[in-house]
């Protein structure tokens, strides 16, 4: 399952500091037993990307908590051999949200591996209770500036009149 987001800048002005987050706790083995899953990081960071592999509850720092704090802090607590009840969180420094552009960010929840960019995280059970294995990753798609487009689509438009002049000659 893909989740796609888009923010939008229509404010009149350019805004700093912008993140986007985003949190999972699935209990993939349900009531019989959450407390035996493990997970596993893998693939390089995006520049800006952050994660966080913790507890949903219970102990603190919770992740939920660094997530809305902006401070995941990059690190897996359920390793293989060190199974608990496993929530993810991804986010992204979108930096500066210039005024009229617009930043989109792909989410991707997946039980049969596929992920979006590099990085990636996996969470399963540590018996044999469940089969499930999930795979959570993201990624922000490049979107050009409105302004961008406008110095591009005459030269665009040029480069088609001039192949349609060529054909002519043939």
């Amino acid at each position: 399952m893909t989740l796609r987001y888009t923010s939008t800048n229509n404010t009149g002005v350019d805004i700093v500091g912008v993140q986007f987050l985003s949190y999972l706790d699935a209990d993939i083995n349900g009531a019989n037993n959450p407390s035996q899953e493990v997970a596993a990081a893998s693939g390089s960071q995006a520049v800006g990307q952050a994660f966080e592999v913790g507890t949903p509850e219970g102990t603190c720092p919770e992740t939920l908590d660094n997530l809305l704090l902006g401070r995941l802090s990059n690190t897996n607590d359920f390793r293989p051999g060190t199974p608990g009840n496993v929530a993810m969180a991804l986010s992204w420094d979108l930096e500066t949200l210039v005024n009229g552009a617009s930043t989109p960010v792909d989410v991707m929840i997946s039980e049969d591996g596929a992920l979006l960019g590099p990085f990636s995280l996996r969470q399963s059970d540590a018996t044999t209770d469940s089969p499930t294995s999930i795979t959570y990753s993201g990624a922000i798609r490049a979107v050009p500036l409105p302004s961008v487009i406008a110095l591009l689509l005459p030269g665009f438009v040029a480069l088609r009149l001039l192949g349609r002049g060529r054909r002519s000659e043939y």
